[in-house]
């Protein structure tokens, strides 16, 4: 027995139809991925962004790879069809230029939702909190002033008594 080539018509079909769907299901991973960089922006200028960045994409690929081999295992014997892959590229495409767009879009208002959201909820809880810090403030101030100005009494007087000791001699 040896290595067969040949394939049905109707298992190539069913073969390529899944490997869309396998595209389509790597580029919902990926928009997961995306999401992630978008909600974090100003995080990942930073050399552990970069690196957070780095990884993700590592994850990914190692993903799309054992999804990759295990989608050929299964549905073709192992044997990798040059078909199967440029169907799963075109898969990952298709999602990627029509619906992922969409997703993104969506998901850019929900980011922006949620920081303006945890903005807002910031001020007002600064501006409840502000009677409060301008009371602290003028209380430190004061006791400040307090402490100096008894700091300075006891200095002059340990000064001058010092001063007299050595006059007196």
């Amino acid at each position: 027995m040896g290595i067969v080539t040949f394939i049905e018509q109707s298992e190539l079909a069913w073969l390529l139809l899944w490997a869309l769907a396998l595209g389509s299901a790597l580029g919902v991973f990926y928009d997961v991925f995306r999401i992630i960089r978008r909600a974090t922006r100003g995080v990942n200028k930073s050399p552990v962004g970069l690196a957070l960045i780095f990884l993700q994409d590592v994850i990914f690929f190692i993903a799309a790879a054992a999804a990759s081999a295990i989608f050929f295992y299964k549905l073709n014997s192992g044997r990798v069809r040059l078909s199967g892959v440029l169907f799963i590229v075109l898969g990952f495409s298709a999602y990627y230029f029509t619906l992922g767009r969409l997703v993104m879009l969506v998901a850019d208002a929900i980011i922006n939702f949620i920081k303006s959201t945890l903005i807002m909820a910031w001020k007002f809880i600064c501006f409840i909190f502000s009677p409060v810090v301008r009371l602290f403030k003028f209380i430190s101030s004061r006791l400040y002033a307090a402490a100096k100005k008894f700091y300075l009494r006891v200095y002059t007087r340990k000064t001058l008594g010092l001063y007299r000791k050595l006059l007196n001699k």
